[in-house]
């Protein structure tokens, strides 16, 4: 019996570090109250330092190691919104004008 659990600890320890390690990844699209694209709008952790941006059609990907971490999109002449993930894979925004 002790062999066979030295035998599977490596195994173990190799399926649970890629359970920690495994980034999750959130897409979405990011548009104004008119619902036209926010071209090249920051997308940052808020309390991190990974960050991203939004492509000419508003549209991003970032990749976290935290489900459940806060986004904080932001864009010159519009305000903050922030965004608990929770999990979500797909978060559209709506930014307002300042």
């Amino acid at each position: 019996m002790k062999k066979i659990l030295l035998l599977l600890l490596p195994v173990l320890l190799t399926v649970l570090s890629f359970t920690f390690t495994t980034e999750h990844t959130v897409t979405g699209l990011i548009a104004d109250d008119n619902g036209n694209p926010v071209p090249y709008a920051s997308i940052q952790v808020k309390t991190g330092k990974t960050g991203s941006a939004s492509d000419v059609y508003g549209y991003y990907s970032i990749s976290l190691a935290d489900k459940n971490a806060v986004l904080v999109f932001s864009a010159v002449g519009f305000s903050n919104k922030e965004e608990k993930i929770n999990g979500r894979t797909v978060i559209n925004v709506t930014l307002s004008k300042n």
